[in-house]
């Protein structure tokens, strides 16, 4: 969250301008906690394969600004197969394949375990 309020805290010139950036990330917040939460299948990530680079590389800044909740030893092959995938598509390299099928699964896993 950090990290994302420095990218637009220039922005926000006002007090509402702030309370309304905090609204409507407080939407898409709970808005994708409901889409893990989900036992159907939900598209978590977009689909728009010019939009894939953009969430990949927007995924990996969370991830760097919080190393603390991501230790490298807790990751696993799976993990670091992801963050590869991750990586990849950042740099436009996309693997539709990876993100339609392993991806979402992968992030449902997570978030699952961060639950209990």
């Amino acid at each position: 969250l950090n990290t994302l309020f420095q990218l637009v805290e220039p922005t926000l010139e006002t007090e509402k301008a702030l309370e309304r950036f905090v609204e409507l990330l407080m939407l898409r917040y709970n808005a994708t906690l409901s889409k893990l939460r989900s036992p159907d299948e939900v598209r978590l990530i977009p689909v728009e394969i010019p939009l894939l680079p953009i969430w990949a590389d927007g995924y990996l800044t969370a991830w760097e600004t919080n190393k603390s909740c991501w230790p490298a030893k807790a990751l696993g092959q799976k993990g670091k197969a992801m963050r590869k995938l991750l990586e990849r598509a950042a740099e436009g390299r996309v693997d539709q394949t990876g993100f339609a099928n392993t991806l979402p699964d992968w992030l449902k896993q997570q978030f699952t375990a961060q639950r209990m």
